[in-house]
């Protein structure tokens, strides 16, 4: 009976070890695990351990998540699809108006390319950005001429770029 006894306690034993809480690694994989869970799990096994492997594949995983979940720290899986699509929704103010609702682009030169021997095509802007409440302030962006303000509507322009390093 004693021996009986002794294997019982020594099975409940190892179900004990076995039903630990699951590492910060399961946690990562589970669609059901908290935020907070996750990054707890794995901050007490960094104290414990700094030089465990893992730690740029977490910070990732933290990185991505962190502004990702809702209060109780649950991540949703459509919030990039859900921001977007708000995104999307979202009228610039220099559009609202009816005299600018179709605006109409017209090239003002040069009507030449510049070319020279290292680089094709000097002089493009490749990106835009509008002041989100002045109608009039907009911002544009060229490879090699740097970053351009206008406050004007696009009458004259200041370079804002000229000092950088």
């Amino acid at each position: 009976m004693r021996s009986l006894t002794v294997l019982i306690l020594a099975f409940l034993g190892s179900l004990a070890a076995h039903a630990q809480a699951p590492t910060w690694r399961e946690l990562m994989h589970d669609p059901n695990a908290r935020f907070f869970d996750v990054q707890r799990s794995f901050y007490e096994e960094w104290a414990k351990n700094p030089q465990m492997p893992g730690w740029k594949q977490f910070k990732r995983w933290e990185w991505e998540r962190q502004g990702r979940i809702d209060s109780a720290g649950h991540y949703d899986p459509s919030w990039i699809s859900t921001q977007y699509a708000n995104y999307r929704n979202l009228k610039p103010v220099r559009f609202r108006s009816a005299r600018l609702a179709s605006p109409v682009w017209r090239s003002l030169g040069p009507d030449r390319v510049p070319v020279n021997s290292y680089d094709r095509g000097v002089g493009r802007i490749d990106c835009m950005a509008f002041h989100p409440t002045d109608s009039l302030t907009f911002y544009v962006g060229s490879p090699h001429g740097g970053v351009w303000k206008t406050t004007d509507d696009g009458k004259s322009w200041k370079p804002l770029s000229d000092n950088w390093v």
